[in-house]
């Protein structure tokens, strides 16, 4: 086995579905067709390995790698790209100011996204009732995936379709 397969062999990723910061390492893990193994965290229960991985901030996502844990969906896209940068296409533009830019909106985007969520679900249980009465045969089909094989196959089947 090649020095690049035995690493990609040893990638693990703590998180949870469906976390967006943990989809964004995921997707990053898939451009580069790296294999990993997502290592699903409890929900409101921070596993012995989270807490040992990630002591500093005790958070989702953490990538394993090798032994070495990286922290922060931000900064693990950065080292996926460069880690594996000979795989896959890259990330991460190569000119200065396109990066920076790109690191910009990523930014942004975890600066914003948490209290967008945090107001969508207060209001999600007055908003899921007015779209039942609406669209029922719509809102009958929502539910969470129940089990691992269950949200690989939605998975696999949203990478199928490009969404």
């Amino acid at each position: 086995m090649s020095s690049e397969k035995q690493e990609t062999a040893a990638v693990r990723v703590l998180g949870r579905w469906p976390s967006p910061f943990v989809i964004r390492v995921l997707v990053a893990l898939r451009l580069k067709g790296v294999e990993y193994e997502l290592v699903e965290e409890p929900m409101g229960n921070r596993s012995e390995l989270l807490l040992a991985s990630n002591p500093v901030l005790k958070k989702i996502p953490v990538l394993l790698h090798s032994g070495k844990a990286v922290s922060e969906s931000l900064i693990i896209v950065q080292y996926v790209d460069e880690v594996w940068a000979s795989q896959g296409p890259a990330i991460l533009p190569s000119d200065p100011y396109a990066r920076a830019a790109e690191r910009f909106w990523g930014q942004y985007v975890d600066d914003k996204f948490p209290s967008a969520i945090r107001v969508l679900r207060e209001r999600w249980p007055e908003t899921r009732t007015k779209l039942r009465l609406r669209w029922p045969p719509l809102c009958s089909t929502w539910k969470r995936p129940s089990s691992s094989a269950e949200k690989a196959r939605i998975t696999s089947a949203a990478t199928a379709s490009g969404t």
